[in-house]
């Protein structure tokens, strides 16, 4: 095994080779752990900001299809009364 810690050491936080009184090093031991860190925090930023674009899209497109199904149902109803300003706006259909 090529660490100079234990699984124990991570758990503790203190390799047992340390006695309680000496300080851990900023960087050395752990220092792959805290690149690993920084790289999850930034991926969680891009995330975040990922969420949000994709919330404002769902937003607009909800606000769309609600709109072209209001469209569609005003437009199916004037066409039931027999209006005849709704046949001329009507889409139609791709067979006819």
């Amino acid at each position: 095994m090529n660490a100079s810690y234990q699984l124990g050491d991570v758990v503790n936080g203190m390799p047992a080779n340390m006695a309680p009184r000496a300080a851990l090093p900023a960087v050395g031991l752990h220092h792959s752990c805290c690149r690993e860190i920084l790289r999850l925090n930034g991926e969680n930023a891009r995330l975040s900001d990922e969420l949000t674009r994709m919330r404002a899209r769902y937003d607009d497109l909800t606000k769309s299809a609600e709109m072209w199904i209001h469209l569609y149902e005003t437009s199916l109803a004037q066409l039931r009364r027999g209006d005849g300003t709704a046949a001329a706006t009507a889409p139609r259909s791709l067979n006819s």
